[in-house]
């Protein structure tokens, strides 16, 4: 299995599954969170991305919300023989506001942290959050309903 990251868990993890939209190139890609925390999440996905990479994300909340938030691609997992075509993407959240914030931590409320987070506290005070490299123009379509957070 080849993993590729930038290490910087900084917050408890919880097991969680809902469904996301994310928009690195001009078309949606869909995949399931297997895991959510603070300050990011990972899901899996059919396509290939690389670290570094700003993508915007559509949650589709289990509370039937919505939540439009942009990260970076922290990291990435090549699939596996249990899951082939599936790539696992971490992403870190990156300039949300505060009321994308305090939302997102309303809806973390309620969850269990797993068991590797034992220790850590229920949600710190994050650290300034990384700065998204300017999108390329391709990067996100126009129409897309994620393009305003690119």
């Amino acid at each position: 299995m080849v993993t590729t990251s930038i290490p910087q868990r900084r917050s408890p993890r919880y097991s969680h599954r809902m469904r996301v939209q994310a928009w690195v190139g001009p078309a949606p890609m869909v995949g399931w969170t297997e895991n959510v925390s603070a300050e990011g999440l990972f899901f899996k996905c059919d396509h290939p991305v690389h670290v570094g990479q700003t993508v915007a994300l559509r949650l589709h909340l289990n509370d039937g919300g919505m939540l439009d938030v942009s990260g970076l691609v922290a990291r990435v997992m090549a699939p596996t023989m249990s899951e082939p075509g599936k790539h696992g993407v971490g992403v870190q959240f990156v300039n949300e506001t505060p009321d994308t914030q305090n939302r997102w931590l309303r809806y973390l409320a309620p969850l269990t942290p797993t068991s590797s987070s034992a220790g850590m506290p229920a949600y710190r005070q994050p650290t300034p959050p990384l700065q998204a490299t300017p999108a390329r123009e391709d990067a996100t379509p126009v129409n897309s309903p994620a393009s305003a957070l690119v």
